[in-house]
């Protein structure tokens, strides 16, 4: 009885964590152009993809800065994008490739 228990108690936690890393990398990608200053929840949701993918920057919903150079980092890294710093239809598409390959390895 003890280890039904225990098997069950472990499969739940398991199943928990499953859905909590898949979570993580449930993140919709604003389909808008975001340039320099924008402001908003679209905003937002760019933040949180460039820091899964490791850079380092605050998620306050401003495009401001230091958006904008991690943006021209990101684009830097992937030479087949502008430079710019903006978010576009061009970045997106590489943002949800890296995004989605990361989710899987």
């Amino acid at each position: 009885m003890k280890t039904t228990i225990k098997f069950r108690l472990s499969l739940v936690l398991v199943l928990i964590l499953v859905l909590l890393s898949t979570s993580i990398y449930a993140i919709s990608l604003p389909n808008k152009v975001l340039p320099y200053m924008s402001r908003g929840q679209d905003v937002i949701e760019v933040q949180k993809a460039l820091d899964l993918l490791g850079f380092d920057l605050s998620i306050d919903g401003i495009y401001g800065p230091s958006t904008k150079n991690v943006m021209i980092k990101f684009q830097q890294n992937h030479g087949e994008i502008s430079n710019d710093g903006i978010y576009g239809p061009a970045t997106k598409k590489i943002l949800q490739i890296v995004l989605d390959g990361n989710a899987e390895g």
